[in-house]
């Protein structure tokens, strides 16, 4: 939440560098913390014991020997025992081939020259052999790298062994946690999914519903917060990881399902609580599904039949047959010589992969010759820095020579002042303790944080081997300097395709999976099915983990990435598209035409085309029938969304923004604005007519305005319409706001206007309350007073969507009943001066006690200020510009427009309500929205109530909220994205239509 604050905050940091420094703290992971605790200082505590401290060969004994625990006990990741065992034996198997080479990269010479470039080529290839070798690869540089400085008194064979001794007590005790482990972390996060979907499907019609709906979120949120963080950990392609995105993306109709059930009350049927733990139990291994998958429901409610194709669709991914087949009798082994053909393939047959070798090689080579020639006091450790940040295979490498830049500098820092501080004793082995014990935690935080405990680890074990002055801190920093500068430059600037998000070939990847699995669905066998749809979903999990990789890079690359988000989830709406079609098929729907299966195809190879080159826009909309019509609205948004985040490529106005549902924010790309309205009704002269006035409890007369679905409505507007939309405008402004989407909404429902306190036409007095808790009574009596029966639709702009947040802590039992839905546009829940220098100015106030005292001398001077106001000044538009406009959509016409309707309140109103923006707090409210569809606008420019409000608005009300942020939007974004929200309010129409249908 805080980050995201800052991220939206007025003085902000670019966004590539915000998400370049961003941490979320994982959870610790305490049995890694002991076995690393135990596992790297034990032979270095074994040395000193029978040697001490004064023996320089039972210190490089020591030493050598928890380098090989270091190696081992790093290489170890979530995943089955087998793959974790290979990653110990590879790291320990090429860091002894690097501390071997590294006795001939020592000295001076043109010889260590070639021995570390051809060294590094071969890391390059052999990384992209698999994850295992990948990591070998590194532990061969890094070695190499300490070997070619490292003097001891022992001979190299001697410091091999025992860096093997280390490496196998090391693995030791990675096989008795292994053993010892409940279960994998990402498969328990995963099985613990279905677990809560049992539970939630339980408790339907229960007290206890909404509680297992919550508990049912944040399962979803740590399972995949664990997977994608053991995906940007693993050092190369990991099946393992892949399946388990798999099973999550094939979750997502099962939740929606038993979200819809338990919404609607509906008990489900017994089987499928079962099989939710079933699928658990198949997940930890603890248990097997039954051989035959269950049966779909032909009648009932629509929920229970949502809930069992979720069944279904999940029991196709755990429980597939074909895949229990094949563990029982596994295929034969390929061949030596395809074997050797495949390894060919992706090593030399690769063109990323051998691009990569020669910029490693380079980078390792300008740092092997900076280490001869440059007066650098532990030259090795230049070459440390380079290896470290360029060979984790094909990454982020600016984000880790960034991360690893400054980590190191501060990890440097901190190991030369524990070797200041700390006596030349057995202090100086508890300290590597901690350091060790806490690298788990830190390697899950980040790669910059890694390297803050991992340096101090390094530099004290170094130090024991080889010791310095204190003085050499400076050194320290300067070699890790140099290091960045060298990646930095030679491994990123000269390449100008490393500047480029490799988002393009992935993206077409997934399409073309995409295709492939259209046409098996309706085409092929089941085994062809599955085994398409698994490569469809596993391009789409890669293409996720390469998007987040170039987040962090500097523009243009992150900005590029960016551009490509919401193309990606439409692919993965397209994908369960497809799923769904293919269920329904099966469930006795008619089989799709094979021509119309042809035409999507067609369309779905265009889309690829139009990601590899620019072309000719082509705006026909696909059309199909039956099961193929809502991947046919899929495709035809895709293709929109391909066509305008192309670079090079202008189309023209999107008038629907797609939004991703249960919750999820989806930026919505580049969006052009919309030609302001020339004039909005005037203030002056008599009230429309069939207005009304509502009076409040406390005196205040209200202004309220009807249109009818027809376009009227008398006094009191259409009172037999099916749906009423209520529409609340924001802070200094009056209904007329709304007036550009009466005409998007009018004959769709009827809609009822109103001024609120102090604004507009209504009334206002010295002694009126001005505050947030106020304007939410108010919103209830004119309800009370205009609407008195039928369904409901609220929609705020900015104090308006206060208002309607106040109103549902205030009178909650109205949220289910009679309001059914709700738009909240540019608004906020709490904390808008929670941070920033303005939190720190009201901070600063409250604290001293001048802040109520400058609040009530505003009010007294606004009479005063308000006699001698000018309006339509060049300065106010210049604070309305900076204020309320972003940064696409601040016309001339637009900003005077604006200021003109917000100039229209007096100036005692708007400093009566300052306050109560101040202590804003209506977070106990969004609990209350859960109960109805809601819809959240945002706009990345607002400067009053920023984007994160409204993400934090979303994740709070969960699966029924869905979040739109327009970029380039300021807080003004009825006005100036007129299309964008007329969109959303009519989807959210849709929606609340299409719920109560379900419902009855």
């Amino acid at each position: 939440m805080a980050d995201q604050q800052r991220r939206e905050r007025a003085l902000r940091a670019p966004a590539w560098l915000e998400e370049l420094v961003r941490t979320t703290p994982p959870p610790v992971p305490w049995r890694d913390v002991a076995r690393f605790a135990v596992a790297i200082p034990g032979p270095l505590v074994l040395a000193v014991l029978l040697g001490g401290l004064d023996s320089r060969v039972a210190l490089g004994a020591g030493v050598f020997g928890t380098m090989g625990a270091l190696a081992a006990s790093l290489a170890p990741q979530p995943g089955p025992l087998r793959d974790r065992m290979r990653r110990i034996g590879a790291a320990t198997a090429f860091g002894m081939l690097g501390l071997l080479a590294g006795q001939y990269a020592s000295g001076g010479g043109w010889e260590p020259v070639v021995v570390i470039a051809a060294l590094s080529g071969f890391a390059a290839l052999v990384s992209a052999v698999n994850a295992a070798f990948s990591l070998g690869a590194l532990q061969l540089l890094i070695y190499t790298a300490l070997a070619s400085g490292l003097v001891t008194p022992l001979p190299a064979a001697v410091e091999v062994g025992f860096f093997l001794c280390g490496a196998g007590w090391a693995t030791l005790i990675a096989l008795v946690q292994a053993r010892t482990d409940p279960l994998d972390p990402d498969r328990a996060a995963v099985a613990a999914v279905f677990t809560r979907i049992a539970e939630l499907l339980a408790a339907v019609g229960t007290d206890s519903a909404p509680a297992a709906r919550r508990a049912l979120t944040t399962a979803l949120n740590a399972a995949y917060d664990r997977v994608i963080r053991s995906r940007s950990r693993s050092p190369g392609l990991s099946r393992e990881l892949s399946e388990l995105a798999g099973v999550l993306n094939a979750a997502a109709p099962l939740v929606e399902g038993a979200v819809a059930a338990a919404r609607a009350g509906v008990p489900a049927d017994p089987c499928d609580v079962s099989a939710g733990h079933a699928f658990a139990a198949a997940l930890t291994g603890s248990g097997e599904l039954s051989s035959e998958r269950p049966r779909p429901l032909q009648g009932g409610h629509p929920s229970m039949r949502a809930v069992r194709h979720g069944v279904r669709l999940v029991w196709n991914v755990v429980g597939d047959p074909e895949e229990r087949a094949s563990a029982a009798a596994p295929s034969p082994a390929p061949s030596p010589r395809a074997r050797l053909r495949e390894v060919v393939d992706r090593t030399l047959g690769s063109r990323d992969t051998r691009s990569f070798a020669v910029r490693l090689s380079l980078c390792m080579t300008v740092a092997e010759i900076v280490r001869q020639y440059l007066p650098i006091e532990r030259p090795y450790w230049v070459l440390l820095t380079v290896a470290i940040i360029l060979k984790p295979d094909f990454g982020s490498v600016f984000t880790r020579a960034v991360q690893r830049g400054v980590g190191t500098l501060l990890g440097v820092l901190l190991g030369s002042a524990l070797l200041v501080v700390l006596p030349h004793d057995a202090w100086v082995l508890a300290a590597l303790t901690v350091s060790a014990a806490v690298l788990p935690w830190a390697r899950d935080t980040n790669f910059g944080m890694f390297s803050v405990f991992q340096t101090p680890l390094i530099i004290l074990l170094l130090d024991l081997a080889l010791p310095s002055e204190p003085g050499l801190v400076a050194a320290r920093l300067l070699d890790t300097l140099v290091g960045c500068a060298i990646v930095l430059v030679f491994g990123y600037l000269l390449w100008p395709q490393t500047w480029r998000a490799p988002l393009d070939e992935a993206l077409r990847d997934a399409v073309l999976a995409l295709d492939a699995f259209v046409d098996a669905a309706f085409t092929g066998g089941p085994v062809e099915r599955r085994r398409a749809r698994r490569r469809n979903y596993r391009a789409l999990t890669e293409l996720q983990t390469q998007l987040q990789r170039r987040l962090a890079e500097p523009p243009p690359i992150s900005t590029r990435a960016a551009a490509w988000w919401p193309v990606i989830v439409q692919l993965e709406r397209t994908s369960d598209a497809v799923t769904e079609a293919v269920i329904a098929t099966r469930g006795g729907e008619p089989a799709p035409d094979p021509a119309q299966v042809a035409v999507l195809r067609r369309a779905i190879r265009r889309l690829e085309d139009d990601v590899r080159t620019p072309g000719a826009v082509d705006d026909a909309e696909l059309h199909a029938e039956g099961v193929l019509a809502p991947v046919a609205r899929e495709v035809d948004a895709a293709r929109r969304l391909v066509r305008e985040a192309a670079p090079g490529r202008r189309t023209g106005h999107r008038a629907a923004p797609p939004v991703a549902p249960g919750g999820t924010a989806l930026w919505d790309g580049p969006v052009p604005k919309d030609p302001p309205p020339l004039t909005l009704p005037p203030l002056d002269g008599p009230p429309p007519p069939g207005s009304r006035t509502v009076t409040t409890d406390d005196g205040v007369d209200l202004h309220v305005e009807f249109d009818g679905p027809a376009g009227g409505g008398g006094a009191g507007g259409d009172t037999d319409a099916p749906l009423t939309v209520v529409l609340c405008h924001g802070f200094t402004a009056r209904l007329a706001e709304w007036e550009v989407q009466r005409e998007a909404l009018r004959g769709r429902a009827r809609l009822v206007l109103w001024d609120q306190r102090g604004h507009g036409r209504s009334g206002w007095t010295p002694l009126t309350r001005a505050t947030i808790d106020r304007t939410g009574q108010d919103l209830g009596q004119v309800l009370d007073a205009v609407v008195p029966s039928g369904p409901v639709v609220l929609a705020g702009h900015s104090m308006g969507g206060m208002s309607i947040l106040a109103l549902a802590r205030q009178r909650p039992e109205l949220f289910g009943t009679r309001v059914v839905g709700a738009l909240l546009l540019a608004t906020s829940a709490g904390g808008l001066v929670d941070t920033g220098p303005a939190g720190f100015l009201v901070k600063t106030g409250r604290r001293l006690g001048l802040l109520s005292l400058y609040l009530r001398l505003l009010q007294l001077l606004a009479p005063f200020l308000e006699r001698r106001r000018r309006r339509d000044t060049w300065l106010g538009r210049r604070a309305i510009r900076r204020l309320l406009f972003g940064r696409d959509d601040a016309d001339p016409r637009s900003v005077r427009m604006v200021q003109r309707l917000l100039e229209e309140t007096p100036l005692p109103v708007t400093m009566a309500f300052y306050a109560t923006f101040l202590d804003h707090d209506e977070t106990a409210a969004l609990p209350v929205l859960r109960r109805v569809p809601v819809t959240v606008v945002a706009g990345t420019h607002d400067r009053l109530t920023p984007a994160a409000h409204g993400r934090r608005i979303a994740e709070a009300i969960g699966a029924d909220a869905e979040l739109v942020v327009v970029p380039g939007a300021g807080h003004s974004v009825n006005l100036t994205r007129r299309a964008v929200v007329d969109r959303a309010l009519l989807d959210l129409l849709d929606r609340v239509e299409h719920r109560t249908r379900k419902a009855g």
